[in-house]
């Protein structure tokens, strides 16, 4: 299987990296330890995820270190798989309690939620959610990050509205310097039950949340145009979530569903069948990176990923569209 280098994955990922030199929080794990028990070692400290080896890989370099830091969970991942998702199904085996803050430390990655993809350098931190289907891609190069969990509860009841649904990426501003900053003292044995360094950590992300929430505008629909342009915005935000239909979509846009109907019609094509074809997109997109030979888990997972809970009518629709098969796409 050839594979993508994460550097060379797209070069236009947007990305927070100001080309500063970052020293890192963490020694680099470079251990060597098999794919199954560093698969356990996540499952058991942060839920389900799912690993996606290079071809006849086994064994991994890297590793996994838990910190506890007041009281909450930071976790060391240090590994060099393809990559690592967290598909529906995932989230229906395990809802998801936390909010993951994730910091790189070394190397690179991609991060993808939401049909949103951010290129993570040294220094770069996303605040993930861990209700929404999730994938961090590192295309067999080595990569150590920084999870911090972030119970729901207590961030909601700290945040409220501030803290939006879709994933972001701080950038290495002021506050995002900080907030690693004060990260890096909280990892040390001596400050890791430090209330006081905790606050001020919640204070500066809590500052972050606050000046992106006061930067969204609320949506005012003045015209069918506007109206179907934040249809499609939508479509392409939530796609991935197995549960949103054509429906819902009209219960967000608080209109009749018969309305949405005639909307799309200046489409020549229904909603139902957008967010369909938005889903096969999607997956072709993922898929089409990828050659050589993969197990069929991987083509389940990014149907699943991709907003899929019927793997018989994804293969159909796939090959009704594409004229192809998913898996034999990858061997083209």
């Amino acid at each position: 299987m050839n594979h993508i280098a994460v550097s060379d994955y797209d070069s236009t990922l947007p990305s927070a990296s100001t080309g500063w030199p970052m020293r890192s929080l963490t020694p680099l794990i470079d251990d060597v330890i098999p794919i199954d028990l560093i698969t356990e070692q996540l499952h058991n400290i942060c839920g389900n995820f799912i690993i996606v080896p290079k071809e006849g890989q086994h064994n991994v370099r890297g590793g996994t270190r838990l910190a506890k830091i007041c009281g909450q969970e930071a976790v060391i991942i240090s590994q060099n798989s393809n990559h690592i998702m967290r598909d529906a199904q995932c989230i229906r085996r395990d809802p998801g309690e936390n909010f993951f803050l994730i910091f790189q430390d070394h190397g690179q990655s991609v991060m993808c939620q939401d049909n949103l993809q951010f290129r993570m350098h040294p220094g770069d931190v996303a605040l993930i959610d861990s209700t929404r289907p999730s994938d961090f891609i590192y295309a067999g190069a080595h990569s150590q990050q920084i999870s911090v969990h972030l119970p729901r509860d207590e961030m909601q009841q700290r945040f409220g509205a501030a803290l939006h649904s879709t994933p972001c990426l701080l950038q290495q501003d002021a506050l995002g310097l900080a907030m690693r900053a004060i990260l890096g003292k909280l990892l040390e044995p001596a400050n890791q039950e430090s209330n006081h360094l905790k606050e001020a950590f919640m204070a500066v992300l809590g500052s972050y949340l606050l000046e992106r929430s006061n930067m969204r505008q609320p949506t005012r629909y003045t015209n069918n145009e506007t109206l179907l342009s934040t249809s499609l915005q939508q479509i392409s935000l939530r796609f991935s979530d197995p549960t949103f239909n054509a429906a819902s979509l009209a219960a967000t846009l608080n209109i009749p569903l018969r309305s949405l109907q005639r909307l799309f019609q200046r489409l020549d094509e229904t909603p139902s069948r957008r967010i369909l074809n938005t889903r096969l997109h999607a997956a072709y997109e993922r898929l089409s990176l990828q050659t050589g030979t993969v197990h069929s888990h991987y083509i389940s997972s990014i149907a699943y990923h991709c907003g899929f809970n019927d793997l018989s009518f994804f293969y159909r629709e796939f090959r009704k569209k594409y004229g192809t098969t998913p898996g034999h796409l990858i061997h083209t």
